[in-house]
């Protein structure tokens, strides 16, 4: 099962690979030494003013994964004021595109 996302997040960023330790703390993720491994991999679609639109491939499935990775390395998803988006647009800026069996 492969799982790919879009989302816009905050700066710009080139593609890569994030690897993490998450935990499910008060209704959001949180990096820790403790927790279960988390990792995805990305690749930039688009790089705008001041975001970039990224895909988003999950090799693990986490709780709200894509929006604490992506807040740890200093580029939350625009709208995710929950996770630090100082971009306040109503709505988080991640959609689930495709998933392939």
């Amino acid at each position: 099962l492969k799982k790919e996302y879009l989302a816009e997040v905050e700066g710009h960023v080139k593609g890569g690979k994030l690897e993490h330790y998450l935990v499910h703390g008060s209704h959001r993720a949180e990096i820790s030494k403790e927790g279960k491994l988390a990792t995805l991999t990305y690749e930039v679609e688009e790089e705008r003013e001041k975001t970039t639109l990224v895909r988003i491939y999950l090799d693990t499935g986490r709780y709200h994964q894509i929006r604490a990775q992506f807040a740890h390395i200093g580029h939350p998803l625009v709208g995710d004021v929950k996770y630090g988006s100082t971009i306040a647009s109503g709505r988080v800026h991640l959609h689930h595109a495709q998933v392939t069996f």
